[in-house]
């Protein structure tokens, strides 16, 4: 059995996608849970469980439950596959962060060429990763969240028109705009963005968010986070050794 984890899930294509490529050969289930401290709880309920992903609120929170975790996902700060090894009656949890795989071989050819800043919007655990895979790219990042943390997390408030032209790549990392509330989107410079810009919103539901709206509008190439879902499911079915 295998599944995924997360607050609200009813948005979620990992089960069809996972369905898509094993049929009925093993079962996949969203599972919602309110706390990550009932993760133990549902896992000694379920001992056939060999493998989760793991999304919203709780890709950093899962790290204190693992037994290993990869150097990447370490590196990261961030855990999005876990595979579920029994070892003398005992019950382990190795986690590894395959959000970063998905993104680079996702978006790599859209790349800027010439400018090698990105802004990068939200600060949670699919951001970490994002800027890890921009970082091995050659980009410098900055951060936005809704508090000024430090020089490389800004505000929301101290976007600038120069700091949005200065950065030709922006990624949503936020469920901004994520369904059913479609019509959100991050509070930025939209009118600053132009055709030298390349736009990521790694939501994939709906499949044109309204932030990629805003930057499309302004002439900017954008692009949704299906090819990324599907890139790290594979890396994550890959790890589970089902392919």
């Amino acid at each position: 059995m295998y599944g995924l984890i997360g607050r609200k899930l009813t948005h979620s294509y990992s089960a069809i996608l996972f369905e898509e490529k094993f049929g009925k050969k093993y079962p996949f289930e969203l599972i919602e849970i309110d706390n990550i401290i009932d993760l133990n709880r549902y896992i000694d309920h379920h001992p056939d469980l060999r493998g989760l992903s793991v999304t919203i609120p709780y890709k950093k929170e899962i790290i204190p439950y693992l037994t290993t975790i990869d150097p990447i996902a370490e590196e990261c700060g961030a855990v999005n596959t876990i595979r579920i090894n029994k070892v003398k009656g005992k019950t382990e949890l190795h986690g590894f962060n395959t959000d970063f795989y998905g993104f680079y071989e996702s978006y790599k050819k859209y790349f800027p060429a010439e400018n090698k800043n990105a802004m990068i919007l939200g600060t949670g655990g699919a951001s970490v990763a994002v800027a890890y895979a921009l970082r091995q790219a050659g980009f410098r990042v900055t951060f936005i969240s809704r508090l000024h943390k430090s020089e490389s997390i800004l505000s929301y408030k101290e976007i600038t028109d120069n700091l949005i032209r200065g950065n030709n790549l922006i990624i949503n990392t936020t469920p901004l705009g994520m369904f059913p509330d479609i019509y959100a989107s991050p509070d930025i410079c939209y009118s600053a963005i132009g055709p030298q810009h390349v736009a990521i919103d790694i939501i994939y539901n709906p499949e044109v968010t309204e932030f990629m709206q805003k930057c499309i509008n302004q002439g900017a190439k954008a692009y949704n986070g299906m090819s990324m879902l599907k890139k790290q499911a594979e890396k994550a079915w890959e790890i589970w050794g089902l392919i």
